[in-house]
């Protein structure tokens, strides 16, 4: 074997090796199904078929704009625009509790600094994996949120 060819194979093999670990260090922000209803009038989160789940005590939130809950893994708000958004509660580099901010219309990582838009994609890291969006429609006081 020439040395060309045995270089040529060991950085091949050096950008696979590196290319396996910027993939397998990246964190997906990938889910299970999800499809309940919250009311909002109670603060009741059950299933689709009707079957209880839980109860949320700071339901109140979701009521104003900008307010904001956790439920089933899942961030839930009002936004700016008086549209209803759920996505992924946690930063996808850290595992940090997401907060939205109401007066910037984005979510915020405290812990790490990151910043996501409402669509669930990265303003700024150092999250480099978007959120997961999962739709939410509201009807009467039925917030329904799913996997689209």
């Amino acid at each position: 074997m020439s040395r060309n060819k045995f270089v040529r194979i060991i950085v091949t093999a050096a950008v696979m090796i590196m290319m396996m670990c910027q993939f397998a260090c990246q964190k997906n922000d990938l889910q299970g199904r999800i499809d309940f209803y919250i009311d909002l009038a109670n603060g009741n989160v059950t299933s689709t078929d009707g079957s209880y789940q839980n109860q949320i005590n700071d339901y109140q939130n979701l009521t104003v704009t900008g307010g904001y809950v956790y439920v089933n893994g899942l961030v839930v708000f009002k936004g700016v625009d008086g549209y209803y958004y759920a996505l992924s509660q946690y930063c996808t580099s850290d595992n940090c509790n997401l907060e939205y901010q109401v007066s910037y219309d984005r979510l915020y990582c405290p812990c790490d600094g990151s910043l996501y838009n409402t669509d669930g994609s990265v303003l700024m890291g150092p999250a480099v994996v978007q959120l997961y969006r999962y739709a939410a429609v509201i009807s009467g006081t039925l917030l329904h949120v799913y996997t689209p």
